[in-house]
């Protein structure tokens, strides 16, 4: 019998990963998706940015858009709050109930 040939050498490992913040990176995104979804993200956004910056105070990563988040997410609820008291104190309350049953004033 021959002897085999010798194994090849081993390759080094990869390097490990760097640490990475989810909450802060989901804040950032439902963040920015608050304005093209107009609002329906903002308080996901809320939570996740301050579970974001809970976490980064423990690592040390992701305070950024973990702030970010929880900035777009309080702004965006803000306006929303100040569109409907507008809506409700220029309106009035029958103005108001017909625009929301006549469709958004879509022609619905």
């Amino acid at each position: 019998m021959e002897p085999s040939a010798p194994y090849p050498p081993v390759p080094p490992p990869f390097p490990p990963s760097k640490a990475s913040n989810g909450p802060a990176t989901a804040a950032l995104v439902l963040g920015i998706l608050t304005l093209v979804t107009c609002g329906a993200t903002a308080i996901p956004a809320l939570v996740c940015g301050h579970l974001g910056t809970a976490r980064a105070a423990r690592s040390g990563v992701g305070r950024g858009p973990a702030l970010t988040g929880i900035v777009l997410g309080w702004l965006c609820t803000a306006l929303w709050l100040i569109f409907w008291g507008w809506a409700l104190l220029l309106g009035g309350g029958d103005t108001l109930a017909s625009f929301i049953n006549e469709g958004f004033g879509l022609g619905g």
